[in-house]
Protein backbone atom coordinates (compact mmCIF):
# COMPACT_ATOMS: atom_id res chain seq x y z
CA UNK A 1 0.00 0.00 0.00
CA UNK A 2 1.30 3.44 -0.80
CA UNK A 3 1.97 6.71 0.96
CA UNK A 4 -0.82 8.52 -1.38
CA UNK A 5 -3.30 5.10 -1.70
CA UNK A 6 -6.53 6.60 -1.23
CA UNK A 7 -5.67 10.52 -1.46
CA UNK A 8 -5.46 10.62 -5.46
CA UNK A 9 -8.89 11.42 -6.59
CA UNK A 10 -8.40 12.57 -10.27
CA UNK A 11 -8.09 10.65 -13.09
CA UNK A 12 -5.66 12.22 -16.06
CA UNK A 13 -4.11 11.22 -19.28
CA UNK A 14 -0.45 11.35 -19.42
CA UNK A 15 1.66 11.63 -22.60
CA UNK A 16 4.93 9.99 -22.70
CA UNK A 17 7.54 11.54 -24.77
CA UNK A 18 9.08 8.93 -26.81
CA UNK A 19 11.64 11.35 -28.78
CA UNK A 20 11.47 13.55 -31.96
CA UNK A 21 8.53 13.22 -35.06
CA UNK A 22 11.44 14.24 -37.35
CA UNK A 23 10.14 17.48 -37.92
CA UNK A 24 11.32 19.55 -34.78
CA UNK A 25 8.40 18.43 -32.26
CA UNK A 26 7.49 15.35 -29.85
CA UNK A 27 6.28 11.94 -30.69
CA UNK A 28 4.44 10.06 -28.11
CA UNK A 29 3.31 6.69 -27.07
CA UNK A 30 -0.33 5.97 -26.66
CA UNK A 31 -2.23 8.20 -23.85
CA UNK A 32 -2.56 6.46 -20.53
CA UNK A 33 -4.89 7.15 -17.42
CA UNK A 34 -3.63 7.33 -14.41
CA UNK A 35 -4.44 8.67 -10.92
CA UNK A 36 -3.49 11.70 -9.49
CA UNK A 37 -3.86 14.71 -7.75
CA UNK A 38 -4.55 17.94 -9.54
CA UNK A 39 -3.88 21.06 -8.03
CA UNK A 40 -4.17 24.62 -10.14
CA UNK A 41 -1.61 26.36 -8.31
CA UNK A 42 1.31 29.12 -9.15
CA UNK A 43 4.36 28.32 -6.94
CA UNK A 44 8.07 29.43 -8.24
CA UNK A 45 10.34 26.55 -8.96
CA UNK A 46 13.96 26.04 -10.76
CA UNK A 47 13.45 24.34 -14.26
CA UNK A 48 15.53 20.98 -14.33
CA UNK A 49 16.76 21.72 -17.49
CA UNK A 50 17.96 25.36 -17.83
CA UNK A 51 17.49 26.09 -14.17
CA UNK A 52 15.68 29.16 -15.11
CA UNK A 53 12.95 30.71 -12.50
CA UNK A 54 9.38 29.74 -13.23
CA UNK A 55 6.18 29.92 -12.15
CA UNK A 56 4.16 26.81 -12.50
CA UNK A 57 0.27 26.58 -13.49
CA UNK A 58 -0.22 23.38 -11.59
CA UNK A 59 1.37 20.70 -9.13
CA UNK A 60 0.19 17.22 -10.18
CA UNK A 61 0.78 14.27 -7.26
CA UNK A 62 0.88 10.94 -9.74
CA UNK A 63 0.99 7.46 -8.87
CA UNK A 64 3.64 6.34 -11.34
CA UNK A 65 6.60 7.55 -12.64
CA UNK A 66 6.34 9.93 -15.49
CA UNK A 67 9.55 12.60 -17.18
CA UNK A 68 9.98 16.11 -17.70
CA UNK A 69 8.72 16.69 -21.17
CA UNK A 70 5.57 14.74 -20.95
CA UNK A 71 2.11 15.81 -21.12
CA UNK A 72 -0.53 15.42 -18.13
CA UNK A 73 -3.90 16.66 -18.49
CA UNK A 74 -7.05 16.39 -16.12
CA UNK A 75 -9.78 13.81 -16.75
CA UNK A 76 -9.58 11.22 -19.69
CA UNK A 77 -8.43 12.39 -22.78
CA UNK A 78 -6.74 9.23 -24.01
CA UNK A 79 -8.40 10.11 -27.88
CA UNK A 80 -6.31 12.49 -28.27
CA UNK A 81 -2.91 11.44 -29.78
CA UNK A 82 -1.01 14.69 -29.48
CA UNK A 83 -1.23 16.33 -26.49
CA UNK A 84 0.24 19.80 -28.00
CA UNK A 85 -3.16 20.75 -29.78
CA UNK A 86 -5.50 19.76 -26.67
CA UNK A 87 -6.45 23.06 -24.56
CA UNK A 88 -5.53 22.04 -21.11
CA UNK A 89 -2.90 19.92 -21.82
CA UNK A 90 0.27 20.92 -20.22
CA UNK A 91 4.30 20.08 -20.33
CA UNK A 92 6.20 18.57 -17.50
CA UNK A 93 8.65 21.01 -16.33
CA UNK A 94 10.01 19.38 -13.61
CA UNK A 95 9.60 15.90 -11.79
CA UNK A 96 10.28 14.86 -8.29
CA UNK A 97 10.26 11.79 -6.47
CA UNK A 98 10.86 11.35 -2.75
CA UNK A 99 10.96 7.75 -0.98
CA UNK A 100 9.39 7.48 2.30
CA UNK A 101 11.69 6.61 5.17
CA UNK A 102 12.42 2.75 4.30
CA UNK A 103 12.35 3.79 0.68
CA UNK A 104 9.00 1.01 0.27
CA UNK A 105 7.46 4.13 -1.56
CA UNK A 106 7.74 7.25 -3.21
CA UNK A 107 5.56 10.35 -3.32
CA UNK A 108 6.03 11.53 -7.00
CA UNK A 109 4.97 15.27 -7.84
CA UNK A 110 4.82 16.88 -11.72
CA UNK A 111 5.47 20.26 -11.90
CA UNK A 112 3.61 22.08 -14.96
Amino acid sequence: MGILTGRLPHKLTWWRVTGGDGFGGDAFAAPQLIDGRWEDRQETFYGTLDRRELISKAVVFVNQDVAVGDYLCQGNNVASANPTVLAGALKIQRYDKTPDLRSLDAVRTAVL
